[in-house]
């Protein structure tokens, strides 16, 4: 019996450590996963953000651009 006794009880204290670090890794689980969700919203606001500008700066562009045939076409004229 005592034999007996004493692997359940050693079977017992493993499953409460095998418990333990199951509660452990999920919590650092849950941290991880806290973690990159918000690495992916400042990526995404940084990605948001640079889109904003490219657009802006493909607008300015394409004015400079317009000023710039304007302003040769008005050279040209000048000349003849």
């Amino acid at each position: 019996m005592s034999v007996l006794g004493y692997f359940l009880k050693d079977t017992i204290d493993s499953l409460k450590e095998t418990k333990r670090d199951l509660i452990e890794v999920r919590k650092d689980l849950s941290e991880a996963c806290t973690r990159l969700d918000v690495l992916k919203n400042d990526h995404l606001n940084k990605h948001d953000a640079l889109s904003e500008k490219f657009d802006d700066l493909k607008d300015s562009m394409l004015s400079l651009t317009k000023e710039i045939k304007a302003l040769t076409l008005e050279i040209s004229k000048k000349k003849d």
